[in-house]
């Protein structure tokens, strides 16, 4: 008499595996924010740059789209001009330095929100991983886990 008999259900064990993603994401995004820590936009084609790029624009349009970039720090980069540049414009259209700025800020936001921005894994696990050349050993490590992370295909 007394006896308790524990059930687990489905419910308690996709729970538990949303708690251990989540907490997998959190990891990861802390490693994004201290392996990139220092990297900085420097010179670079920058986001807003890249839709008058991507539409032919001319070299005082191009200056004018950088005066919306405000940003000095990858983290500043606004979550709306993620979702809003990437079908004109994007990561395509960013030189090596632009790329290495503004992936940081690309892979955040796709942890945090769980939407892939602008093609994302074209460009770090698909034909365009070439790049990874422009990145030091831990900044590639992170990269990598993001790429495991997301590709298990779980929405977290």
């Amino acid at each position: 008499m007394g006896d308790r008999i524990s059930f687990t259900t489905v419910n308690d064990d996709e729970t538990s595996r949303n708690d251990a993603r989540q907490e997998e994401a959190r990891q990861i995004l802390e490693a994004i924010h201290r392996d990139f820590a220092d990297v900085r936009r420097e010179g670079c084609v920058t986001l807003h740059e890249t839709v008058v790029i991507d539409r032919y624009g001319s070299d005082h349009e191009r200056l004018a789209a950088r005066e919306l970039d405000t940003d000095t720090h990858w983290w500043e980069v606004r979550d709306e001009w993620i979702e809003t540049i990437g079908g004109v414009g994007g990561l395509a259209f960013l030189d090596d330095a632009g790329f290495r700025y503004y992936l940081p800020a690309h892979m955040s936001y796709w942890l945090r929100t769980g939407v892939e921005p602008g093609f994302l894994s074209y460009y770090i696990a698909g034909s365009r991983k070439h790049r990874y050349r422009l990145f030091n050993a831990a900044q590639r490590a992170t990269i990598g886990r993001l790429v495991k992370f997301v590709h298990r295909g779980e929405r977290w």
